[in-house]
């Protein structure tokens, strides 16, 4: 009756949940493209939205119309035929944000310590990332 509480059996523990959903393969973006083309059709109001998408992502205004801009071109000559199509098209438009940035991380051995800024948007996996580094640079 006093002292400690008894666990729970069958119930998973704080640490083991939080790195299940840490570690599920979908991010809420993808998701949410789900939701937003339940009608399998992609138009400028599908378009309009996942803007919207990436905007509160984070992923910053200028980008986001770049990305948004690619893809309406990609839409016109109609590449974006399905959700699959859109999720390819709007991968590729980042990729090929990313690429132009893209170094490799090679820090100088006598420079200790050093500060690695990760930038990402919601959902991306930036903190399994930053304790995958950490791991590997200890």
């Amino acid at each position: 009756m006093f002292g400690r509480k008894s666990q729970q059996t069958g119930k998973a523990g704080f640490v083991k949940r939080l790195r299940a959903r840490l570690n599920r393969g979908d991010s809420w973006l993808r998701c949410e493209l789900a939701n937003l083309v339940p009608g399998g059709k992609i138009d400028d109001e599908v378009l309009e939205e996942l803007e919207s998408l990436l905007i509160m992502a984070d992923v910053g205004v200028d980008t986001s119309e770049k990305i948004i801009t690619t893809l309406r071109s990609r839409l016109k000559r109609k590449e974006l035929k399905d959700l699959d199509a859109l999720n390819a098209g709007l991968k590729a438009a980042l990729v090929e944000i990313l690429q132009a940035v893209e170094a490799p991380l090679e820090p100088a051995v006598g420079d200790k310590p050093f500060v690695i800024l990760m930038v990402g948007v919601n959902g991306a996996g930036k903190t399994t990332t930053i304790g995958k580094l950490a791991h590997r640079f200890k």
